[in-house]
């Protein structure tokens, strides 16, 4: 495993500064693409009994957003029990590196569910705003600010819906239905 560079150190200190100094950090290597980079997870983030995680090495390959350049990590959450969920992460993000660094708000990367087997109901991930933490945007220079995309599992029925309507009324739909997004064993709401 490389080691880190000067920005993941910074953003590995944003996020500890964030969520909590008690954090771990995993080594990632993608089998395809050699590509490396790291997942943090802290525990009791947001809340008791879950855990949240976030990619560190992401934002050193450019995404567009228009014609602006973004640098971006994921991040991501679930039941403190959940198995192999910084690897779904990872995976989201050597999906974008291996496709031009493509994820962006509402993105769909189909069946990536399936590929670790965390859901029977949840077939597919969308990115939306990091809802569950406040001020997820790191400024480490004038050159580089890094923002923060959350992965969002969806089922095939919501991705149609998502689509067909967007990404903002997906998620009205979920508020309007209280929807408890992280829980992986949720049944589709279409």
């Amino acid at each position: 495993m490389r080691n880190t560079t000067e920005t993941e150190v910074g953003i590995l200190h944003f996020l500890r500064e964030k969520w909590n100094e008690y954090t771990r950090v995993f080594g990632s290597k993608d089998k395809f693409s050699e590509e490396e980079l790291f997942v943090l997870s802290s525990d009791e983030n947001p809340h008791e009994g879950y855990r949240s995680y976030s990619t560190i090495g992401l934002s050193s390959f450019v995404h567009r957003s228009g014609d602006t350049k973004v640098r971006l990590e994921l991040a991501g959450c679930a039941l403190e029990g959940v198995e192999n969920y910084d690897n779904l992460l990872a995976s989201c993000a050597y999906y974008s590196i291996s496709n031009e660094s493509c994820i962006s708000y509402g993105f769909i990367i189909k069946n990536i569910m399936y590929d670790h087997n965390l859901s029977r109901s949840l077939e597919h991930m969308t990115f939306v705003s990091p809802f569950l933490w406040d001020g997820m945007r790191c400024r480490l220079s004038d050159e580089f600010t890094c923002h923060w995309l959350l992965a969002l599992p969806i089922s095939s029925g919501e991705a149609n819906f998502l689509i067909e309507n967007g990404i903002d009324a997906l998620e009205r739909r979920f508020e309007d239905m209280n929807v408890d997004v992280l829980d992986l064993e949720r049944e589709s709401i279409f």
